[in-house]
């Protein structure tokens, strides 16, 4: 992901929303906090659903496929890391967080990678399993 223009514009505008957290995050973790109370947890993963969505449309992504679902989901669950790390950061510019933020994405998107390749895997040992089965007369 980080690799293309696609993906950093990713983390480019993920990093942009981090750092507006900077004139509150001595009172960010305890906003997370009530965030995570069951009172207001439906609507505070609603904020985070709509985040993920403004960032994927905002770097140009226009899938209509099951990954729709699946990098909206990782980079909520990316988001939402990050910001709990800030909370902690005392490095310059909060630079750890950054890092933080840009390991989690190549994680994902080698994760991506991976399922990809093991799907290609399957199908491809499935189709020459089936072609066996049909050498050897079996009605498939």
């Amino acid at each position: 992901m980080l690799e293309d223009g696609f993906g950093l514009r990713v983390e480019h505008l993920a990093w942009e929303r981090l750092l507006g957290n900077v004139s509150i995050i001595g009172q960010w973790q305890e906003a997370l906090a009530v965030m995570a109370q069951p009172t207001y947890a439906s609507v505070s993963l609603k904020e985070l659903a709509r985040l993920a969505d403004d960032i994927w449309v905002l770097s140009g992504d226009n899938c209509v496929d099951s990954s729709w679902y699946t990098k909206r989901a990782s980079f909520s669950l990316i988001y939402a890391s990050s910001e709990l790390f800030m909370t902690n950061d005392n490095s310059p510019g909060f630079r750890d967080t950054r890092e933080f933020l840009q390991r989690r994405l190549h994680e994902t998107d080698e994760a991506r990678g991976l399922l990809s390749s093991v799907g290609q895997w399957a199908g491809f040992t499935t189709s020459a399993t089936v072609n066996v089965w049909r050498s050897k007369g079996l009605r498939i």
